[in-house]
């Protein structure tokens, strides 16, 4: 039994590690939100956050501060068999949540704009 509980609170401390759960104030960006009333938007996918590769997220926890970071839009494009990347640099405000989205100009438009749909606070970070 004493073991089974060992292992039971190593697993837990474990996952509380890898979910980032931490005093310091963070910043997240999230890409599944886009204005379904402007015409031709669409989500957008982080395809990486300072270099690093992180295909198909929409959501990333990242500690405040200056970051690089890459989308790729969600909607489908003629003239590529790749889609096209965007990237921003940008200094995260603690505390703070970052909603990107795709801005095409038309249907089946190559050329799309990323845009910051809104910021904002994150309720209970870093207390």
């Amino acid at each position: 039994m004493r073991n089974r509980s060992t292992t039971l609170l190593a697993s837990c401390a474990l996952v509380l590690l890898l979910a980032g759960w931490s005093d310091e104030p963070y910043a997240v960006i999230d890409g599944s939100d886009w204005p379904k009333t402007e015409p031709y938007s669409a989500p957008v996918t982080i395809a990486s956050i300072d270099g690093k590769d992180y295909l198909s997220e929409t959501r990333r926890t990242l500690p405040a501060g200056m970051h690089k970071l890459e989308f790729i839009t969600t909607r489908l494009t003629r003239g590529h068999k790749f889609r096209q990347t965007r990237s921003i640099e940008v200094e995260l405000k603690p505390c703070t949540i970052y909603y990107f989205y795709a801005k095409h100009p038309s249907k089946f438009a190559d050329e799309w704009e990323l845009t910051l749909l809104r910021e904002s606070a994150i309720k209970k970070c870093g207390k």
